[in-house]
């Protein structure tokens, strides 16, 4: 996901402290060809286990950047005494995939994208979903419709590790309540009025996140559940017909997820 200046800067800024970082620069030709960084994500948090990213513009490509790149990463990193590295790339860059795999890495995963055009997406068939969850006493509120309830967030964050610790993957790791704040709340890229939760009188039983970034003006589902105690009564599906109608409403021309 592309990120605008401001955005990184704010990523930069908002990082918990206990997640190790490093981000160097390739020059050449007084310009910045290629850029790399390695870090750690609170939700999938272990001291010694670490993602990497890193690019070389295709212009200087095949000169060995990328190898020094590398190789200075992993000094970097060698204080640290990392037992693991992960890294994502595209299926159909296959050099990438073979710079990898020639260094010791597999595959774990695929991830494949989903875009849906909302303006195209007709609601008919969904309009008696909500009232009939409301018979059974479910409604759906946006995060601003819930602010006067006091104990909002603290229903947010375990109702948020409730389902994110039954996604399949490898184990989350639960953050702490002010970092979920930060991260699930109160980022400048949450949509208030387009996150989604299922309630059943006090209770959170549900939730549908959106966020967007400056540089691209689709929107994009994030995590989407409901407790195990309410599923296959249609609970999700209401949340994603309305995460999709708010995207419809507000003139956002794709829906993404992966």
């Amino acid at each position: 996901m592309q990120l605008t200046e401001s955005e990184l800067i704010q990523a930069d800024q908002d990082r918990d402290p206990r997640c190790k970082f490093g981000r160097i620069v390739v020059g050449r030709e007084n310009q910045i060809v290629g850029f790399g960084h390695f870090t750690q994500f609170m939700y999938k948090y272990h001291p010694q286990k670490f993602f990497l990213n890193g690019a070389i513009l295709p212009d200087f490509q095949y000169q060995c950047l990328g190898s020094e790149l590398y190789n200075h990463l992993l000094t970097l990193l060698r204080p640290f005494k990392p037992i693991s590295l992960t890294a994502h790339t595209r299926a159909d860059r296959h050099p990438t995939t073979r710079f990898l795999m020639g260094r010791g890495f597999r595959e774990i995963c695929r991830e494949s994208d989903s875009i849906l055009n909302p303006l195209k997406f007709d609601p008919i068939q969904y309009r008696k979903l909500e009232e009939q969850l409301l018979s059974k006493g479910i409604v759906i509120k946006t995060f601003c419709e819930l602010e006067s309830d006091p104990d909002r967030d603290q229903k947010l964050y375990e109702l948020n590790w409730v389902i994110s610790s039954e996604l399949p993957g490898e184990k989350e790791t639960k953050r702490d309540f002010d970092t979920f704040l930060k991260e699930e709340v109160n980022a400048n890229y949450r949509l208030p009025e387009g996150n989604f939760v299922a309630v059943r009188g006090t209770e959170y039983i549900g939730i549908c996140n959106l966020m967007t970034h400056d540089a691209d003006k689709s929107v994009f589902h994030d995590l989407t559940g409901v407790k195990s105690d309410y599923r296959r009564m249609g609970i999700g599906l209401a949340l994603k017909v309305r995460a999709i109608m708010f995207a419809k409403d507000n003139g956002y021309t794709s829906v993404k997820t992966g």
